[in-house]
């Protein structure tokens, strides 16, 4: 349960953070409303390069050398080179807690987290592919349950398409559609091995350069069954507005409704990312969904819940988004996690 607090406590900072760094400025230079962050540097864009005169969000991605030095930027969106599948990559590691249906009213689910994500050319489409995994080591000192000597192993694959608005030309609208798949090691109370799969969307209209309003949410594409229950992938239902800060950071809040076939009635969570450097950045992520039932025994053990926080690697010094679009080439949806994949059960263990 330390991790949870941690995890909680770090995510209000980094909220704060935010809002106070936005104002002030954590770069150094200083830049007016109308001018946007190069992505691979935090000087200001020429107003050749403001809004309405075909500024594209990709930017030439040969130019960025390792000490990640001023990129010159490319004004004609059709033939910009978004970057090959390196530079478009993110290395993450950080800490998570989180409860499942198969941990009842028994939360000890607390470990660490690291994976990759990257994205990658489709041919000379504007669609572009991403993939991604992560691996979790959860219950490091063991559980007081099944297998008490046994770490909770998880691992998550994400593979899918995407496309991303492109605001300074006047594309506003932004999708993604990936395959989650789910292999859990030592699951819930009873230790068991679950693969779990299910698809995961998302269609966003940006407002401006720094506001996007949209819809994300799943749906389960199999059951497993379990020792005395079958499990699946809760289906979600999220409307999400998203925000980018002035010095690059990213936040997004989102509610919805899960599917009357699990146990829980509605959803709520956040998602953050907020640079350091141009390779370096902090992220935070929690998902809640509240149960259907009543307060008391059954309600507390419904409960589902999920927040991780840590550090990301860009290796083509690509933390800074400059407008809400962000860079073209890098992955539209991250890595599935226990907030963007819940699992729930169609009977309680009791």
């Amino acid at each position: 349960m330390r991790s949870f607090f941690y995890c909680a406590t770090l995510s209000s900072v980094l909220a704060f953070t935010s809002s106070v760094t936005a104002a002030d400025g954590v770069f150094t230079k200083s830049f007016d409303t109308d001018a946007m962050i190069n992505a691979n540097d935090d000087s200001v864009i020429p107003a050749s390069c403001e809004l309405g005169s075909n500024c594209s969000d990709c930017s030439d991605s040969n130019a960025c050398g390792s000490n990640c030095g001023t990129k010159p930027m490319k004004l004609n969106c059709s033939s910009c080179d978004c970057g090959n599948w390196l530079q478009n990559t993110t290395a993450f590691s950080g800490v998570e807690a989180f409860k499942t249906s198969g941990d009842l009213d028994y939360p000890n689910q607390a470990g660490f987290v690291s994976g990759l994500n990257t994205g990658f050319r489709l041919g000379n489409s504007k669609l572009r592919g991403q993939v991604g995994g992560s691996f979790g080591v959860y219950d490091l000192k063991g559980r007081g349950t099944a297998a008490p000597n046994q770490t909770d192993n998880q691992g998550f694959l994400t593979t899918g398409v995407f496309k991303r608005s492109s605001i300074c030309d006047g594309e506003r609208l932004s999708w993604g559609l990936v395959y989650d798949q789910l292999w859990n090691h030592q699951y819930g109370i009873l230790a068991e091995d679950i693969y779990l799969g299910q698809f995961r969307g998302i269609a966003g209209v940006a407002l401006n350069q720094t506001n996007e309003v949209g819809f994300w949410g799943t749906a389960h594409t199999n059951s497993f069954n379990a020792r005395f229950n079958t499990l699946q992938a809760i289906n979600q239902y999220n409307l999400f507005w998203s925000h980018n800060f002035a010095y690059g950071a990213r936040s997004m809040v989102y509610a919805g409704l899960a599917d009357k076939s699990s146990a829980g009635s509605w959803t709520t969570g956040t998602q953050l990312s907020a640079p350091m450097s141009q390779r370096v950045s902090l992220y935070g992520n929690s998902a809640f969904m509240f149960p259907s039932s009543s307060n008391g025994l059954l309600g507390s053990t419904e409960l589902l819940w999920s927040v991780s926080c840590g550090m990301s690697f860009s290796f083509g010094c690509k933390t800074v988004s400059r407008n809400i679009s962000g860079d073209c080439g890098m992955p539209l949806l991250p890595v599935a996690n226990n907030g963007t994949f819940m699992v729930g059960n169609d009977s309680t263990i009791l």
